[in-house]
């Protein structure tokens, strides 16, 4: 196993989103949920000696980590398809590729978790400005972060409701009125 490879590469992961940290977020909690019961499923093939089932989903993994920035995972998948694609005995490869798995699915609770903990602490005053300077740049505001920057915003449900819709009709210097009550 490479130990000289990051499991997670959270820079590379975000410059492959143009920076943006929630979209990368979203990816790894979805490659965790979609492959926290892989090793069942590879175990599975191996039992059918299904040689090309396994490689299809090894390269699969290859090629997303490759993409998420799981550099650890995704060198050690290029082993493990090289080693099946031979046919050699690819049993300690597998083990070592199991592991790595694992070890990156904990790494990516660990980070949501941090990730959780971090976006409670902001503060209502840090939601109203961020929401702001949103406005001021007249920037696209995607509906799941508008929600949960309203959510952490010191104003009763009317006045959401309010700037809710005044950012939605691209009313912003109406909007910008409303949390400048704040």
């Amino acid at each position: 196993m490479d130990n000289s490879k990051p499991i997670i590469d959270h820079q590379f992961g975000l410059r492959q989103l143009s920076g943006n940290a929630a979209i990368l977020h979203k990816l790894l909690n979805k490659f965790h949920a979609q492959y926290s019961c892989f090793a069942d499923t590879l175990n599975g093939f191996v039992a059918n000696r299904d040689h090309r089932a396994i490689k299809d989903a090894v390269h699969t993994v290859k090629g997303i980590s490759g993409n998420l920035g799981l550099f650890a995972l995704h060198e050690q998948s290029k082993t493990l398809e090289l080693q099946i694609s031979d046919e050699i005995e690819f049993s300690p490869a597998l083990q070592q590729f199991l592991t790595l798995l694992q070890l990156t699915l904990d790494e990516i609770a660990e980070l949501d978790a941090q990730t959780n903990v971090t976006s409670n602490k902001i503060g209502d005053s840090a939601a109203s400005d961020t929401l702001r300077q949103l406005l001021v740049k007249n920037e696209f505001i995607p509906d799941e972060q508008l929600q949960l920057l309203l959510s952490r915003i010191r104003l009763d449900e009317k006045q959401k409701d309010i700037l809710a819709k005044a950012i939605n009709d691209l009313d912003y210097a109406q909007a910008i009125d409303i949390i400048d009550t704040v």
